[in-house]
């Protein structure tokens, strides 16, 4: 059966209408990749991808990837043409994905002339040699000051990098966001029985506590000595060793990064461990004033906050990361929840006042993004909703932050609306002459129902798992009463109904205005695999399923025969 005829065949009136735009939109796709001999070019398939900022090697796309190098007999995917048919059934891998893209509903839609407005920003910004990088690490590390690279990654995975972004660069206070989350995340309100919220007005290494004997807030040097003390002795306690605790937190790194490059710089690490005398002086300080939770070992908890700072990441996977941050805490290219939507917030709203340590105030009446910086020269900038951006260029200015990071986010915010309150109270005649790249229009149910349906009949798994964590409802209904679970049943998409049944608890007794319900509709096109795992479910659950799950004893005959 066509991808598309479940929803015509019990669906006249509004499936009809849905499984019609479906048809188009693929064939829109194919006639943008249809080469003279009529086949389908995958080398433009993929072109047209990343003109929209979407990599070929971006992790959604890994199944439809596979499939297509397994098509081809050559070790490159740039001659392979396919013809309709077989293009349709690969692009049904990850349909509702790129039906997204092609039809321009990405959250910047021309993401190319916005790529041309950074690289020119970048031209501009990359003839201004002030500054000078900080001692310890160019000594430590043999820096190159003149490195300069800039990487964004949107909400919705487009991607873009420019000048030196596969240079890694120590993270130091850049960790600090993430190991706050992740305290937060895991403890809750616990957390700020420890940690302050408040900007401090100081320098960020100085020895200075809040009213409240805490540190001011998690941004600060205390503050991230702090987070490592929670992560070290409240969070997963059993994992009561220091190397297990490394690695737990590490992993979380990386799955913000979307697995993308999170290493561990071993020399720095040394040389901040036996030279850092000053941070020493800072947590034995806090000690002193009964900061920490009972039984703080000092030594392990500077080991801890020494080897976090001494992570390294790369522009493309810090912008990974803070694109995280910006999707609530969900990974934009790999759909993994990592932090809770209420950790992020936390997170943000401190880095929004605190992030830029003495230079906060005015980074926020000017700039008016989220940011925090990092003696390495490197800047992660958060645009909540819309993406995250890491520059990287080790010059920094007179109060330790990067000239051309904070530059660049003056020439951003001149020229599109990303400051917090640029469309508040503001002569629209000036709004203007500002630029909002995004896509401001939401998805109606309606809409978000159509695609639900599509990427069942379809068998788009990836896009069922992405939906299910974003909190849609997995029950929701077209005109004629026809769920996902009908759509994946009459299809044959086993793991979809295996996910919707097992995952999702979706409702298995529903009827559609046929009085059909997902089991017959399997039984009825013949999937008896489906008929099967349905049966058992009910069986198991019966109080999830058929209020007579054994309904289905008169239609024996036509199972056996499935």
């Amino acid at each position: 059966m066509d991808s598309t005829d479940a929803f015509r065949e019990h669906a006249p009136s509004e499936g009809s209408c849905a499984a019609e735009k479906v048809d188009e939109q693929i064939s829109t796709i194919i006639d943008m990749c249809r080469c003279d001999d009529g086949k389908a070019s995958i080398k433009t398939f993929y072109e047209e991808l990343q003109r929209l900022g979407i990599r070929q090697d971006d992790p959604r796309l890994k199944n439809l990837h596979n499939l297509l190098t397994r098509m081809s007999s050559a070790p490159t995917l740039d001659n392979l043409k396919l013809d309709a048919n077989t293009f349709k059934h690969v692009l049904s891998e990850n349909i509702v994905f790129i039906t997204k893209a092609f039809k321009n509903r990405l959250v910047i839609p021309a993401f190319d002339a916005f790529c041309e407005n950074l690289t020119a920003i970048f031209e501009k910004l990359k003839l201004d040699n002030t500054g000078v990088a900080d001692s310890f690490l160019k000594k430590l590390n043999h820096l190159n000051e003149d490195h300069f690279g800039i990487s964004i990654c949107t909400i919705d995975g487009q991607r873009f990098s420019i000048g030196d972004a596969l240079v890694p660069f120590c993270l130091q206070s850049l960790a600090r966001p993430i190991t706050y989350g992740i305290t937060l995340h895991e403890l809750d309100g616990l957390v700020h029985k420890y940690q302050g919220r408040e900007p401090s007005g100081r320098k960020f290494n100085e020895i200075v506590l809040d009213h409240n004997n805490k540190p001011f807030n998690p941004y600060v040097n205390s503050g991230g000595i702090m987070s490592a003390s929670l992560l070290l002795q409240k969070v997963k306690p059993e994992l009561d060793d220091l190397a297990r605790k490394y690695e737990y937190v590490h992993n979380i790194f990386e799955q913000m990064a979307g697995k993308e490059m999170v290493q561990f710089n071993n020399s720095i690490f040394l040389a901040e461990k036996t030279s850092m005398d000053r941070d020493f002086s800072l947590a034995y300080f806090m000690r002193e004033n009964g900061c920490f939770p009972p039984g703080a070992d000092i030594k392990k908890i500077l080991e801890f906050y020494f080897q976090l700072g001494s992570l390294e990441m790369t522009c493309e996977s810090n912008s990974v990361m803070a694109a995280t941050l910006a999707n609530g805490g969900t990974c934009p290219i790999t759909g993994e929840k990592v932090l809770n939507s209420e950790a992020v917030g936390h997170v943000l709203s401190l880095m929004s006042s605190c992030g830029m340590s003495i230079y906060s105030g005015q980074f926020a009446f000017n700039i008016g993004m989220p940011a925090i910086s990092s003696i390495s020269g490197a800047l992660m900038i958060v645009i909540p909703e819309v993406a995250g951006i890491t520059i990287f260029s080790p010059k920094l200015d007179h109060i330790n932050n990067s000239v051309r990071a904070v530059q660049f986010c003056q020439e951003l915010i001149n020229l599109y609306q990303f400051h917090k309150y640029d469309n508040v109270g503001v002569d629209m005649s000036l709004s203007r002459k500002k630029i909002d790249p995004t896509l401001r229009k939401s998805y109606t149910a309606n809409e978000l129902g159509i695609q639900l349906l599509f990427a069942s009949a379809n068998g788009d798994l990836v896009f069922l798992r992405r939906a299910f964590l974003k909190d849609v409802d997995m029950n929701m209904n077209d005109y004629d009463g026809r769920t996902p679970l009908h759509l994946a049943a009459a299809e044959g998409h086993l793991e979809c109904v295996k996910f919707l049944l097992n995952i999702c608890r979706v409702n298995p007794e529903v009827k559609d205005r046929w009085g059909q319900t997902p089991i017959s509709e399997a039984m009825r096109h013949r999937h008896p695999q489906i008929v099967g795992f349905m049966k058992r479910f009910m069986d198991e659950n019966p109080a999830e399923g058929l209020e007579d799950p054994y309904a289905l004893e008169h239609d024996q005959e036509i199972i056996a025969t499935v």
